[in-house]
Formats: structure tokens, C-alpha cells, sequence
């Protein structure tokens, strides 16, 4: 519990400082993005059984930070609320 809550400090003060600067659009490619965000994930979930299936080609315009923030959330709330499944199906697209 007390590394979680010094990811979501760190989280926070990350946010704080990408806040502060321009936010850059660019094209991003949310599948490739889904896909380094969800092995992270499982790699700090090792003992859950967790699916991930991600839609191909998806893109956006956006600011990269803003949206990896977000994905990574989003991600995490699912693992988190998903915690009593003995196998959860995550989707992405």
C-alpha cells in the first residue's frame, strides 16, 4: 500500500509539472501505446490472470503525456476493480 501510494504522489507531481508545460499535439498510436502500458501492467500484477486484447490501428491527436496518464488509469482502475475475478478480460479499442 505505501508503494502505491508513492506512485500516486509521483503520479501526481508529474501531472502537476505536465500541467505547467505546452500541451503538444501529435499523432499517436494508441494500440502500440495500449501495448507497452498493458505489459507494464501484468509485470506488476504477476500472480493475476489477466487478458488483454487491444484493437489494431487505432490513433489519435493528442498530447502524448496527457494520454499515457490516462490510459495508465484507466488500466489500473480495471485491474484494481476486477481484483475478485479469477481471469479478467481487459479491452482496449
Amino acid at each position: 500500500a505505501s508503494q502505491r501510494m508513492g506512485e500516486l504522489i509521483d503520479d501526481l507531481l508529474m501531472l502537476s509539472r505536465i500541467s505547467m508545460d505546452e500541451i503538444v499535439c501529435e499523432k499517436i498510436d494508441l494500440s502500440a501505446l495500449a501495448n507497452v502500458i498493458t505489459d507494464v501492467a501484468q509485470d506488476r500484477n504477476p500472480d493475476r490472470k489477466i487478458n488483454f486484447t487491444i484493437q489494431h490501428d487505432m490513433t489519435a491527436n493528442g498530447d502524448v503525456r496527457l494520454i499515457r496518464i490516462m490510459l495508465e488509469n484507466l488500466v489500473d482502475n480495471a485491474i484494481k476493480f476486477t481484483q475478485g475475478n479469477a481471469t479478467t478480460e481487459i479491452e482496449i479499442g
